[in-house]
């Protein structure tokens, strides 16, 4: 066997080998080599996004030069709880006192601002917040667009 070693390993592993077993195979290892093919491409894709730039100078990418600046380090940090001053049913049937308001809506929002003109209504949260109006309802919270509010 030792002599037929490498025939027997190009047999089963050489690419025209492979196309050759895959299609004598049938239509489930077509898939399967398609899903394998694929994974792989993805996975060379997915390594080159996060390879480190040895090209250029590690300093190039800057430390924030406003040190007064907060660095968020924790998933939420930064979100903001909107206190509904009553108890609500949701539109989900529970009973809530308050809605926490993504950090990304209002990045720049003072660390002071609080809702303001909170309406609730028909099963709908109604407020504005840092000088955007949301809205909480069946469809989430999110900020009201105008060209879209929801419609309930």
């Amino acid at each position: 066997i030792p002599a037929m070693n490498r025939e027997l390993v190009e047999m089963a592993t050489h690419p025209q080998a492979m196309v050759e077993i895959v299609n004598s195979l049938g239509k489930a290892w077509q898939q399967h080599e398609t899903y394998i093919l694929g994974t792989h491409s993805a996975d060379r894709s997915h390594a080159n996004l996060l390879l480190l730039p040895r090209d250029k100078p590690f300093g190039d990418e800057e430390f924030p030069r406003d040190l007064n600046e907060r660095i968020k380090t924790r998933l939420g940090e930064g979100d903001r709880k909107i206190d509904l001053d009553a108890e609500i049913t949701s539109p989900f049937g529970n009973k809530i006192r308050e809605l926490t308001l993504p950090a990304h809506y209002t990045p720049n929002a003072d660390e002071e601002a609080t809702a303001e003109n909170i309406a609730i209504e028909q099963g709908k949260v109604r407020f504005d917040f840092a000088d955007k109006t949301f809205i909480y309802d069946r469809l989430g919270l999110r900020p009201v667009d105008a060209d879209y509010e929801g419609g309930g």
